[in-house]
């Protein structure tokens, strides 16, 4: 007796559907669309470093302490 293919494949098709409708509803994070200025500051002094970090109070910053060797 030949089984047929059907039961099989149905679930199958309808799990590819699901995935690609899921998939194609996803948006863009908004950093992703519009990246903001990621430029680099030569800091002069410890005023300058508190002024720029209290200015972007609420946005993740990353604070580099960098000396020559």
């Amino acid at each position: 007796m030949r089984r047929s293919k059907w039961p099989t494949l149905i679930p199958f098709l309808l799990f590819l559907i699901l995935g690609a409708t899921a998939c194609s509803n996803q948006a863009f994070p908004a950093a992703a669309i519009a990246p903001e200025s990621n430029a680099l500051i030569d800091l002069e002094s410890i005023e300058q470093l508190q002024k720029e970090f209290n200015e972007n109070a609420g946005k993740p910053r990353l604070l580099m302490i960098l000396a020559p060797l």
